[in-house]
């Protein structure tokens, strides 16, 4: 029995322990918990932002007297570590209440910091913000044992051991729902730029997002833009000036004016000016300002609602360790109206399913019924004044209709007075004013112009006086000085006459117009009309003008004078002057008074003066009436162009000469020059032979040789420039050409010993000018042998790809040509070495021959390192149609 009452006795003690201890964890928390919240981002971020307030809104329904101390970490901005962890340190400070423990060693003050001081439980938005907590452990002694909500992304979550009570909300990065949304709304994407900080989180998602993309948009390019604050602006140059099959895809960067020369306002008119490509996101964004094309998000008062419940649940006693870590990964889809609208993708949008897109329009019957209630309470507003109205007609009938019929009256004068631009006032017999209406003078002019007494009036005099008197009208123009400089002085009209009838019979009626602006016009227009003058007489060109129906014309003095006629401002020209048939085709344009302007050279005789004059008449198209005309001396501009023309005439002259005399030298050179060839190979055949005598013969023959080269090269160009040569298409077999080409003994001509390689080409024969050809290539063979010393050269012969033109080509190992040279190459009597025999007209030849036979030539070379020479004819129909060159 003894046992059963201690057992007893000893349950119930422990059950008023347990019950001591329940009250007492309920009891520690209270009404007013102490919540330390740290964000991972700046406050700009629209995501962080938004998940702190919210949060702090519902701790605050919750517990109204709760002490809460949030801190940002600023991660997107990459701030240095040590600061990252003192603004953790400050806010672990301030909840702790006492500003005299921070000014000791921060290590050794977290230690010995009170249960009581501690926070209640901490909340960590981000994985910067777990991070940099983690980070802090070893520092952080008593605050290891306060509870920890967080809310990371699973990679940072996973990796991160903290030895604190800890539990949180695990969100999964939408990577792949974002790719597919994007991939969805524009099939025509090809580049994808990924845009952000250089943080932790925005580099983890980088990663996801580059891992992911060959699996969703294996097409798509991805590129990526780190933003700084040195960099922003440039940013934002980027994002406008893209083409619209771009994307730009973000983690948490927004657009924001912090380390921006431009406004959020200017922000705002340009990016909705200038943005082609949409902007997506990972997280949620502001979609008011009309940037954000929106994206696949988790809901921010998801995850606020799964912190509040962890957080109430904690500070109701719960032990954090006990409640699970809960995972969001379901979102939503969210775009703006607007810009799908903008992009060509709202017909893309409204195919996906579970999509919200906001910012849309009102549908028309909420249009309508918005407009049916606005006007169904502007009519009650209106009865209800008109009944008031009604009410007031009733009461004050009389009163109403005299103050109306005053009122419109009035309204009536002044706008005529206004209208007008006229200021009046009326003056007695004795000269006080008895009424005036003032609408445009202002209070100083009105004191000069329409003073109190007729006698203060500007400028007024006794002479005004007597003719107003005597019954006549005053009329007179005063100028009031303008108070500054800068401002021109004002003129008004005053008219003053008595006033016959009426009330006010016998009065003075004194009438003041402002005539400023009228003045300022008429100063213009005579100013212009001056300045035109001016041009006129200058620059010799005269100006007329005249109505059609009308008499008389105004004119300057050098139209007069280009006619010959006498000056006479308001006389009608006659054209006496003009010749004919030039003043008959003037008076015949006149009398028709042709749409056509008359544009023509005429010739004026002047007493035996004949000069010529451009006259030029036309109608205005704005007024049909007027008729406008335009004359300019140009006898000297004729006399140059027939001098012009008789230079012209002799140069052709000359050349013609030029040509007759080099097509005569053919004659008179050879003649003699056949003789001295003719003896010189006599004089080889001698018989007595010594070596003297065989280098004799040799070096006669030699320059016999080149000496007829030099003069076949002249007499080829004057042939070919007199256009003496005529060109014969026909078959020409390329081994013809090659074997001529080597029976020429250019080698032993210019005593070289060089390889000619002739190399195979499957064009055996071709199509062109036999005697042409042949000069082109001995021609260039000559050159090639004349400037190699030692080596080859090549001769090919192929067709271009296109099958359009023969291209033969030449290759030497010569000295080869610098690029300034290659410029002036074709140049007649050019010589790279003027030491070299030869007359520099070779290749002139060459390419003279080849222009004229339809084809162009090319030389490409290197300094010491050869030449190439290419050359390519036409192929004619003949050798195209038949599809193949003739067989050997």
């Amino acid at each position: 029995m003894m046992n059963i009452r201690l057992r007893l006795r000893l349950l119930s003690y422990l059950l008023v322990c347990i019950s001591y201890g329940v009250i007492a964890r309920t009891n520690l928390v209270g009404d007013s918990p102490k919540v330390l919240i740290i964000s991972s981002y700046s406050s700009e971020v629209y995501w962080n932002g938004a998940l702190a307030r919210t949060l702090v809104a519902d701790i605050r329904e919750q517990y109204p007297a709760a002490v809460i101390i949030g801190r940002h970490l600023n991660a997107d901005m990459n701030p240095l570590p040590e600061v990252v962890d003192n603004v953790i340190k400050s806010g672990m400070w301030e909840i702790a209440g006492s500003k005299e423990k921070q000014r000791g060693n921060l290590l050794h003050s977290f230690l010995t910091v009170p249960q009581d001081d501690c926070a209640d439980v901490i909340v960590l938005i981000g994985d910067e913000a777990s991070a940099a907590f983690g980070r802090l452990v070893p520092e952080l002694g008593i605050w290891n044992d306060v509870p920890v909500v967080m809310c990371i992304t699973d990679t940072e979550f996973q990796q991160i051991k903290y030895p604190n009570p800890m539990t949180g909300v695990r969100l999964q990065l939408p990577v792949y729902e974002n790719l597919k949304l994007i991939s969805t709304l524009n099939h025509n994407l090809k580049k994808l730029v990924w845009v952000d900080n250089d943080y932790l989180s925005a580099r983890q998602a980088y990663a996801a997002v580059k891992a992911a993309l060959p699996d969703v948009l294996p097409n798509v390019q991805l590129e990526r833009l780190i933003s700084t604050p040195q960099n922003v602006d440039s940013i934002y140059t980027c994002l406008t000036a893209v083409h619209e099959d771009v994307a730009f895809l973000t983690l948490l960067w927004n657009i924001s004016d912090r380390f921006s020369m431009h406004s959020m306002e200017q922000l705002h008119s340009m990016f909705n000016a200038y943005l082609l490509s949409p902007l997506f996101s990972l997280s949620p964004q502001s979609m008011d300002m009309g940037m954000w094309t929106g994206g696949y998000h988790i809901p921010i008062p998801e995850i606020v609602n799964r912190m509040s419940n962890l957080l109430v649940k904690i500070l109701q006693g719960a032990e954090a360790r006990s409640l699970p870590v809960e995972r969001i990964t379901k979102g939503e889809s969210v775009l703006d109206h607007r810009l799908l609208e903008r992009y060509d993708l709202l017909d893309a949008a409204k195919l996906l399913p579970d999509v919200h897109i906001v910012n849309e329009p009102w549908p028309f019957y909420r249009w309508a019924l918005t407009r049916v209630l606005f006007l169904s309470l502007l009519a009650l507003i209106i009865g209800g004044v008109l009944l008031f109205w009604a009410a007031s007609w009733l009461q004050n009938n009389l009163l109403r209709k005299n103050h109306k019929r005053y009122c419109r009256l009035h309204d009536r004068l002044q706008a005529i007075y206004k209208r007008a631009g006229i200021d009046f006032a009326v003056y007695n017999e004795v000269g006080e004013q008895v009424m005036s209406v003032v609408n445009q003078l202002e209070k100083g002019e009105e004191r000069q112009l329409l003073a109190k007494r007729l006698q203060q009036i500007a400028l007024w005099t006794e002479e005004d006086s007597r003719q107003w008197l005597a019954g006549h009208t005053v009329l007179k123009e005063i100028t009031l000085k303008a108070d500054s400089t800068t401002l021109p002085d004002k003129r008004f009209r005053l008219i003053a006459y008595r006033i016959k009838g009426g009330r006010y019979a016998g009065h003075l009626l004194v009438l003041v117009m402002d005539i400023t602006k009228l003045q300022i016009i008429a100063d213009e227009r005579n100013e212009l009309a001056d300045f035109l003058r001016y041009a006129s007489d200058t620059s010799g060109i005269g100006v007329m003008a005249y109505k059609l129906h009308a008499e008389g014309a105004k004119k300057t003095h050098p139209w007069c004078k280009n006619l010959g006629e006498n000056y006479s401002p308001n006389a009608i020209s006659t054209y006496q002057h003009v010749q004919s048939p030039y003043r008959e085709e003037i008076q015949a344009w006149l009398a028709g008074a042709k749409s056509e302007p008359f544009n023509q050279e005429i010739i004026v005789d002047t007493e035996g003066n004949l000069r010529w004059v451009r006259l030029i008449l036309f109608i205005n198209t704005d007024d049909p009436d007027l008729l406008i005309g335009l004359n300019i001396n140009v006898t000297k501009q004729k006399e140059e162009e027939v001098c012009l023309q008789e230079a012209i005439g002799k140069a052709d002259q000359a050349r013609q000469d030029k040509e007759i005399f080099i097509n005569s030298i053919n004659h008179e050179v050879r003649t003699p020059l056949n003789a001295i060839v003719g003896f010189s190979t006599i004089l080889s055949l001698v018989d007595e032979e010594n070596e003297d005598t065989d280098n004799l013969k040799t070096l006669i023959l030699r320059n016999n040789r080149l000496l007829t080269m030099l003069i076949d090269n002249i007499i080829e160009l004057s042939e070919v420039e007199a256009g003496s040569i005529n060109f014969t298409i026909e078959p020409i077999k390329v081994s013809e050409l090659y074997e001529k080409a080597r029976d020429m003994g250019y080698l032993s001509l210019y005593d070289k010993k060089l390889d000619i390689i002739f190399e195979e080409t499957t064009e055996q024969v071709i199509y062109t000018d036999k005697a042409g050809i042949l000069r082109v290539l001995l021609h260039l063979l000559s050159n090639a042998i004349k400037f190699t010393d030692k080596g080859c050269i090549r001769i090919g012969m192929t067709r271009t790809p296109d099958d359009r033109f023969y291209c033969g080509y030449m290759t030497d190992t010569g000295c080869g040509i610098s690029p300034e040279e290659i410029e002036n190459i074709f140049k007649p009597f050019y010589k790279i070495d003027s030491y070299q025999q030869g007359t520099g007209l070779g290749l002139t030849l060459c390419k003279a021959l080849v222009t004229h036979m339809g084809g162009s030539i090319e030389i490409k070379s290197e300094l010491n390192e050869g030449t190439r020479v290419e050359v390519k004819l036409p192929i004619p129909d003949i050798a195209r149609s038949s599809g193949q060159v003739l067989s050997d």
